[in-house]
């Protein structure tokens, strides 16, 4: 398996880090990383995990607790994509408040703003959602949108807001 690491030096922890991942990706086994911050723990879980689903039609989910860290993650994509040609499409989507194109939405609270949501799309009064499908089918500006997201790759949350607003879509 070739490990996709974009960077000039791996570090000692890092490559220990590494080869547990990839050890744990072989074995089909979960493993719990605790670490501090700046280690590397980004680039040393996704190389390998990258190189493990090349070539195998996998999907990796890569979650973080913090937007900073979608774009070390995002970041990290794009240059993996740059120096090995991998062809990764990958998108953030960070909490759907944030994301969400209705006016004054920032100044709900989390538990307001689901219910809003919620009430809005069974209702039909959710344009942006409601853009989504024609009928049964994904609508025109759905398939635009996607089409635009595939050809540029590794796309990070702020981009896809910025797309669907175009279309007027629910990200």
């Amino acid at each position: 398996m070739v490990i996709p690491f974009p960077f000039p030096k791996v570090r000692a922890v890092q490559d220990k880090l590494m080869e547990a991942v990839a050890d744990a990706l072989a074995s089909r086994k979960n493993l719990v990383v605790h670490a501090p911050t700046g280690l590397g723990k980004t680039i040393a879980v996704l190389a390998p995990a990258l190189g493990y689903a090349h070539g195998r039609s996998l999907t990796i989910f890569f979650l973080t607790s913090r937007h900073t860290q979608h774009k070390i993650a995002i970041e990290t994509l794009r240059e993996i994509n740059r120096k090995f040609s991998f062809n990764i499409i990958s998108v953030s989507v960070i909490g759907k408040r944030w994301m969400c194109l209705q006016p004054d939405i920032g100044s709900f609270m989390p538990s307001d703003f689901a219910e809003y949501c919620k009430i809005l799309k069974e209702n039909d009064n959710c344009e942006f959602f409601t853009n989504l499908k024609r009928g049964n089918k994904p609508s025109h500006e759905l398939a635009l949108v996607l089409s635009v997201l595939e050809k540029q790759g590794v796309i990070d949350a702020e981009t896809l807001v910025n797309e669907c607003s175009r279309q007027k879509l629910c990200p």
